[in-house]
């Protein structure tokens, strides 16, 4: 994976015509936790999404599909990619509507990642689950009317991924001037109709992200990110980086509030969650088990493997982890030592005794870094040991190496 700083316009259009295949993480310099992710394959869009807020922003964009899209319970470990192929997997939508689906949520990526300018950008040979049944020429994606006025939105709002909050104890100004503002601005009172100031200052209370506000309120985000301008460059609001703290285990329900647009609402039908896909000869993406009570590592591992495209199962309880672990079957496992109730030494020496998971790879994880620890680690099975802190580029190379190594044994 190589870092560098250039257009991502540039690069798409290098890779392009280099008929590459892989992930391009774009990341935006001002939030450097939140970015996107484009797929190329031989050259081609196979799909665009961001590389957190999937949940919000799926749910969002999901209302305003023309295509019934039977997805009734968004799951925040899952990518939204492999929800929408499962469904397409699982016959409940056909390879047309999971392409326009697909192209629809990419397009929007797109225009993102093409408003950003310069940006950090990391290549992986990282690829989407299943067979490929996308393949698009992004050139005929773009819509400048829209990269331009998100990149005027970006002069004030870096991205649609960071966290907005509004202090309890600026309420009353951002109220006055709320009034003013639509008592003002006639364009405004179309924008918002009847909605309640408590509807918009209840979740800017909590932070939300302009994908989150722009579903609650059933507004779409560009025409919100130009109302909120004048509160934003007012200091009223703030603009803060991508909240990890938002990162949960408890998938969300998926609202059915109809955006003004003259799109048709979707199904609301109910969907089992999706599955590892492994149809027809295909390869899910790996799945890596962290095993850590510790809710910043958890954070940390969840947003470093998800970037370069794992599936990230997280226990932060060691006495569940047998239970939970057989039923996911990770290709891999990162395990703390210091923990409750049951240490990682011990744990990692059940799993050496499990004929399930005799040869699945484990790392282990600590803050330790003696000599007499790292020998006590590979007396119990453990491949590998990893003290913390660490890099992410050390975390992803030994995870690579390990998953890569076990597939072809």
């Amino acid at each position: 994976m190589n870092d560098s700083i250039t257009s991502p316009k540039e690069l798409l259009e290098a890779k392009s015509q280099e008929s590459w295949s892989g992930c391009c993480i774009i990341l935006e310099l001002q939030n450097i936790s939140a970015g996107w992710q484009v797929y190329l394959h031989e050259g081609k869009l196979q799909y665009a999404t961001s590389n957190v807020e999937q949940r919000s922003r799926l749910n969002y964009l999901w209302q305003q599909l023309s295509v019934k899209f039977p997805l009734s319970n968004i799951e925040n470990e899952i990518s939204d990619y492999r929800q929408i192929y499962q469904c397409f997997v699982d016959n409940k939508i056909s390879i047309a509507d999971a392409q326009q689906i697909l192209l629809k949520l990419s397009q929007e990526a797109l225009t993102q990642v093409l408003s950003l300018g310069k940006t950090q950008i990391r290549l992986s040979d990282s690829k989407l689950p299943g067979k490929v049944i996308t393949s698009f020429s992004w050139q005929s994606l773009i819509d400048q009317k829209q990269i331009e006025s998100w990149q005027k939105v970006k002069s004030y709002l870096k991205s649609p991924l960071s966290s907005l909050y509004l202090p309890q104890d600026k309420a009353f100004t951002f109220y006055k001037y709320w009034k003013d503002l639509i008592k003002n601005n006639p364009q405004f009172t179309e924008i918002i109709s009847n909605q309640k100031m408590s509807d918009w200052v209840n979740p800017l209370f909590k932070k939300v992200s302009l994908y989150e506000l722009a579903d609650l309120l059933a507004i779409s985000a560009l025409d919100l990110a130009k109302y909120l301008q004048f509160f934003i460059q007012e200091n009223l609001i703030e603009v803060l980086p991508f909240d990890e703290t938002k990162i949960s285990s408890s998938p969300p329900q998926v609202t059915s509030r109809p955006v003004k647009t003259n799109l048709a609402k979707s199904d609301n039908e109910s969907v089992e969650p999706a599955l590892p896909i492994k149809n027809d000869g295909s390869q899910a993406s790996p799945i890596i088990a962290c095993i850590d009570d510790s809710k910043t590592v958890q954070k940390q591992v969840t947003m470093i493997l998800r970037a370069s495209g794992y599936e990230v199962i997280n226990i932060t309880d060691a006495t569940t982890a047998l239970r939970t672990l057989s039923r996911q079957q990770p290709e891999l496992i990162l395990m703390d030592i210091n923990m409750p109730e049951i240490n990682g030494y011990d744990l990692c020496s059940m799993l050496r005794r499990s004929q399930k998971f005799k040869k699945v790879p484990i790392i282990m994880l600590t803050g330790r870094d003696g000599i007499i620890d790292k020998m006590r680690s590979k007396i119990v099975g453990a491949n590998k040991y990893l003290t913390k802190p660490f890099e992410p580029q050390g975390l992803l190379d030994m995870v690579k190496e390990e998953v890569n190594t076990e597939t072809s044994s």
